[in-house]
């Protein structure tokens, strides 16, 4: 059907900066737990080690899906407003 969007960006949840706080604790605290088992020693500074490079790849793995989201919803825009105009 002409003029029917085919992605509706208010459906799409995608990575939203702003909620991003809340679930950021949760995977900080299990990242830690994670960490805490993983590590063979009982040293503190590797398990501080393995925690901050898991949580930073977390971190950057975040930023890659919301540059993504970004680009696939102008993407969606220009297909949209293309498709109005025809």
């Amino acid at each position: 059907m002409p003029g029917t969007p085919v992605f509706s960006t208010s459906e799409h949840r995608g990575c939203d900066l702003r909620n991003y706080s809340q679930s950021s604790r949760t995977t900080i605290l299990v990242v830690c737990l994670f960490t805490a088992l993983a590590t063979p020693t009982v040293e503190v500074i590797s398990m501080f080690l393995l925690a901050v490079s898991i949580v930073f790849r977390h971190l950057a793995a975040y930023f890659v899906a919301f540059l993504s989201d970004r680009r696939a919803e102008r993407r969606v825009a220009a297909l949209e407003s293309s498709l109005a105009g025809s």
